[in-house]
């Protein structure tokens, strides 16, 4: 199962930095794309993670960190770790098309 989840918006020059950074390191991933002018999901992740910047990079439902935490626990080996050690995981993110579930905890079942 993936339990990793990538919170992104379209123009994030550092969400690409770290989707590539845990693509790179063979790790599958979910991504949520926060991109909607209306902004429910950005804010759902927010309450959730605690951060105003993407990305919001979530291990089995609990926020990780940015870009810069993926690059750091991916150098020292941190982050594979709690992927591996990670027992919750990530259902698919809301379809396009249909109404999104603004409450975060329901991203992941």
């Amino acid at each position: 199962p993936v339990v990793v989840a990538v919170v992104t918006t379209a123009s994030c020059p550092h969400c690409r930095r770290a989707k590539a950074a845990i693509a790179a390191a063979g790790i599958a991933f979910e991504e949520i794309d926060a991109s909607a002018p209306d902004g429910v999901v950005l804010d759902a992740a927010r309450k959730l993670s605690g951060m105003r910047t993407v990305p919001q990079v979530f291990v089995g439902g609990v926020c990780y960190g940015g870009a810069d935490e993926v690059d750091a626990g991916i150098a020292d080996g941190d982050f594979p770790a709690a992927v591996a050690s990670a027992s919750f995981p990530f259902a698919s993110a809301p379809d396009e098309g249909r109404v999104q579930d603004t409450d975060p905890s329901s991203w992941f079942q």
